[in-house]
């Protein structure tokens, strides 16, 4: 297809938090998807996001704040909505930081643990009391 000026497939890669400080707009173009980490990790680097509005993405990928959803299989949309954030650096890079806000407050780490471990703790007090 001569894509190779502008297409690299990478392979499996153990350096994702270095590629993505590279990229200026994450996109995923699913048919199908539940939440995938990818748009939450790109999302944590800053980078706004263009995806298809699909399974659990639309609950991330919020329109006009953290980035721009297209239905599934709609090419020209995606290509719009892609093409819109290269031209409006600064539109991207302030979905960028509302993307970023919402994983701290919502899917940080730690506090992703506590409430596991206090799900946990629920479950056995109520089968084990």
């Amino acid at each position: 297809l001569n894509l190779d000026q502008n297409v690299r497939f990478l392979g499996m890669r153990s350096d994702i938090p270095d590629l993505l400080v590279c990229i200026d707009v994450a996109v995923l173009s699913s048919k199908k998807e539940g939440l995938p980490l990818c748009i939450l990790e790109a999302m944590a680097t800053g980078k706004p996001v263009v995806a298809t509005r699909v399974g659990g993405i639309p609950s991330v990928v919020r329109p006009g704040e953290t980035g721009m959803l297209v239905d599934s299989g709609d090419a020209p949309s995606m290509a719009t909505a892609l093409l819109t954030l290269l031209n409006d650096r600064e539109q991207g890079n302030l979905m960028g930081i509302n993307g970023r806000k919402l994983i701290e407050e919502h899917y940080d780490l730690k506090k992703s643990i506590a409430e596991y471990y206090s799900l946990y703790m629920n479950v056995q007090n109520l089968t084990h009391p």
